[in-house]
């Protein structure tokens, strides 16, 4: 059973401001239609994070995934520091799996039973960006310029 908003919200607010979560409210001009997120980062020798995200199913399908993660990402990776991002992913998630291959990450392989999900212990594929990634804090300039795989025309600075 999920906590109570309220108490998600006070939880993802401490974390904020203890640095251990950046979160995102995604807003394609009618609302908030999603949500993505830093969390887990975590700074010493590794500087990094994962990151998540999910959409309301009445606006998928029109690149607003993969231009909110490639901005994420660029945040991540620049105005953040983090050196590592990593995308954990439920392989029947196909519509996920697609964006983070959009943008050119590198798949790390399947993680077996990594999150606990819908009442079981559910098996991911992880992908990672990392700062040496040849469009690490530019991939939303590469997306505008075509240099990586977008298939929809939905630019959100246009």
């Amino acid at each position: 059973m999920s906590p109570p908003f309220s108490r998600l919200r006070r939880s993802y607010d401490r974390a904020a401001r203890e640095g251990r979560l950046v979160p995102f409210v995604i807003d394609a001009g009618e609302g908030p239609v999603g949500q993505m997120h830093l969390f887990e980062i975590q700074w010493g020798a590794r500087w990094t994070a994962s990151a998540g995200y999910w959409l309301d199913q009445s606006v998928t399908g029109r690149g607003l995934a993969t231009w909110a993660l490639a901005m994420l990402l660029d945040h991540g990776l620049t105005d953040v520091g983090l050196h590592r991002i990593e995308i954990n992913i439920r392989p029947e998630n196909t519509a996920s799996i697609k964006v983070v291959e959009r943008l050119g990450l590198t798949p790390e392989g399947m993680r077996e039973g990594l999150i606990f999900v819908d009442g079981a212990w559910r098996d991911h594929l992880t992908y990672v960006v990392t700062a040496e990634h040849r469009y690490a804090g530019h991939m939303v300039r590469a997306l505008k310029l075509g240099e990586l795989r977008e298939t929809t025309d939905c630019d959100p600075h246009n």
